[in-house]
């Protein structure tokens, strides 16, 4: 389940926007911090257990690593984790607690239809990039996919 925590994140930030009904403030353009720095070494997701975790839709994952929006100098930067709970220990190389979501495989997650459409490219994907802000420095995670 910890090599899930990715997709678990994609599924989280998707239906918070989902639920939502207030309106945003535009964007905050994340190029205003630095250029993401890739992290280390990489970990795996087993396209097995993507497929698994697709198939269960995205409702169950609401128990396991809540996100609310969040938002700097007034406007909407992405969704910060605010808590993991199951199987979802922080790994040295993942997502941790408090990081702030900004893009899913180069995408922004802010709305309903962005968030179906990054859900359904997952089927195809050949790796899973998150970009993220954590202690004011911008990162960004890659997953691969295996087969």
């Amino acid at each position: 389940m910890k090599h899930l925590r990715p997709l678990i994140i994609i599924l989280l930030v998707g239906m918070s926007s989902c639920a939502t009904t207030t309106q945003e403030a535009a964007p905050l353009n994340t190029q205003e911090l630095s250029a993401p720095k890739a992290v280390a070494r990489p970990l795996n997701i087993q396209r097995v257990k993507l497929t698994k975790v697709l198939n269960g839709g995205p409702g169950r994952f609401f128990q396991q690593m809540p996100v609310m929006p969040f938002k700097k100098a007034g406007r909407f930067l992405g969704f910060q984790i605010m808590a993991m709970y199951g199987d979802n220990i922080p790994h040295p190389q993942g997502v941790h607690v408090g990081d702030i979501v900004t893009a899913v495989n180069g995408k922004a997650v802010t709305t309903p239809d962005q968030f179906i459409k990054v859900w359904n490219e997952m089927n195809k994907a050949q790796v899973l990039r998150v970009e993220l802000v954590r202690n004011e420095e911008a990162l960004r995670i890659e997953y691969p996919i295996v087969e």
